[in-house]
């Protein structure tokens, strides 16, 4: 599996999980600790191996039809609107 990084700012990175058929894509925000609160993947939920989208405190996840290069923008709009709302205290 191939992992790497992209470094958003001081508080925000996105990490990238590449295998053969898997991948994910994660939204880390830094709150005294890591925490990621955003994730697109391709990885086996519901008994269904589609790509779905986990965001921070939910347990329902959205399926959507992304490919691991679409995933990157889609998660970094996503996880911004998380990480406001986590700033201003409405999370």
């Amino acid at each position: 599996m191939r992992t790497w990084e992209n470094t958003l700012d001081p508080h925000a990175r996105i990490v990238f999980k590449l295998d053969v058929l898997k991948w994910s894509v994660s939204y880390l925000f830094y709150t005294g600790k890591w925490e990621c609160i955003a994730r697109i993947d391709n990885y086996p939920h519901d008994r269904k191996q589609l790509p779905h989208i986990h965001r921070y405190r939910q347990d329902k996840v959205e399926f959507r039809d992304l490919t691991f290069n679409e995933a990157e923008e889609v998660l970094i709009s996503i996880g911004n609107r998380i990480r406001e709302r986590i700033k201003d205290g409405s999370y």
